[in-house]
């Protein structure tokens, strides 16, 4: 019955799940009430979720210490120290590895780029230890050459990583690998093309604001400095990087890879020829854009089911044909960020109790959260003291 569908506006949308009434919808903050229909009758326990929107993670870090919100999946840096010593008895943290592998995403329909020697170079230069530590805080550790996260532990090759070691700092073989390319190292340090006199410069594109990402993409760039790279980082809000690395106007960028927990999406959204476009073609999430025939033929057989025995010769498979061709260079499992003030709510999970991840961010796990927490009873008192 709408007579024009592309200037409708739809002023009461219809929604499923525990919280589906728009008590609020501005700019910096929206408010889902409960649904009063839920099928689930005594649950959710909670009036409403309150989404407030900050501009980066030093501001949303604030609004968590002060208690303005209960529940948090951002990156905190020193998070025991600014965080849980601000209120020990409420403050709780839990960061398992099971995020998205954080990447240095090559853009291989670039002729440089598109050399793996290049892309090897780039990754043997990455002191990954340093890195963990300096834009990370240590909360995570260095990817190896499978590009596999904790949730992949049940099929990890160790065999691998320990025969492919690119992701081993080693500023020596980098510049080995440069040279394997057909790059040349000019007399000043820096790298050119044949018949060429212009530097090569790379540019790392990172969201600003993303603070452990882009301090991840200052370090790289002091790494790759040594090895005689020139690179700069250009940092842009999401909606400019993501069109970026969307529309393949990019050399280098920090991004994410697929974080389901399905070894078949994982390694489809890195080396499949279905999902690689060409140049100038909308990359929907496979921005390193290299495509890979044989991969096709082992993530068809995992598709249409194999036995565990089958699955895990497939697993070896592709695992390995990541570490040959180097389509993405990982850079460290991406911690899946949760943090929980409980003077307010409680049952959030934990280590202890982990009925799902603690991340507001984590779908659809977070439907068990937002299912589960209760308001504390005793908060006026408690607040009192």
């Amino acid at each position: 019955k709408v007579s024009n569908p592309v200037t409708f506006t739809n002023p009461n949308p219809i929604g499923t799940g525990p919280f589906t009434e728009i008590n609020a919808f501005r700019a910096q903050l929206f408010e889902l009430g409960r649904n009063p229909h839920y099928w689930q009758q005594d649950r959710p326990k909670l009036k409403a979720l309150r989404f407030p929107a900050f501009p980066s993670n030093d501001q949303a870090n604030l609004a968590l210490v002060t208690g303005e919100v209960d529940w948090a999946g951002n990156f905190v840096p020193s998070i025991d120290r600014t965080f849980v010593a601000a209120n020990p008895r409420h403050h709780t943290y839990w960061f398992p590895l099971i995020g998205s592998m954080v990447n240095l995403i090559p853009n291989t329909t670039t002729p440089l780029l598109s050399h793996r020697e290049v892309r090897r170079a780039l990754s043997l230069a990455i002191n990954r230890e340093r890195l963990v530590q300096i834009a990370m805080y240590g909360y995570t550790r260095p990817a190896d050459s499978t590009g596999l996260t904790d949730s992949f532990k049940s099929v990890h090759d160790q065999n691998i990583a320990d025969q492919h070691t690119w992701t081993h700092y080693d500023p020596d073989q980098a510049r080995e690998a440069l040279k394997a390319s057909g790059l040349i190292q000019t007399p000043e340090g820096t790298w050119i093309k044949q018949g060429q006199d212009t530097p090569i410069e790379l540019t790392i594109d990172v969201v600003s604001g993303w603070s452990d990402w882009v301090r991840a993409a200052q370090v790289i760039a002091s790494d790759l400095k040594v090895i005689g790279l020139k690179v700069k980082v250009r940092t842009s809000e999401f909606s400019a990087w993501f069109e970026r690395v969307r529309s393949g106007d990019f050399s280098l960028a920090i991004g994410w890879a697929d974080d389901r927990g399905s070894l078949y999406e994982y390694y489809r959204w890195l080396m499949s020829t279905e999902t690689a476009k060409a140049p100038g073609e909308q990359a929907v999430g496979h921005f390193n854009r290299l495509g890979d025939a044989q991969t096709d033929e082992w993530l068809q057989a995992l598709k249409q089911g194999v036995t565990p025995a089958r699955e895990r010769e497939l697993a070896h498979l592709l695992q390995n044909r990541f570490a040959e061709l180097i389509p993405t260079i990982p850079l460290f499992p991406n911690p899946q960020w949760g943090a929980a003030n409980t003077q307010r709510i409680q049952g959030f999970p934990s280590e202890e109790h982990p009925y799902a991840p603690l991340s507001p961010n984590r779908s659809p796990e977070c439907l068990l959260v937002i299912t589960s927490v209760v308001p504390r009873l005793d908060q006026v008192k408690e607040g009192s003291r």
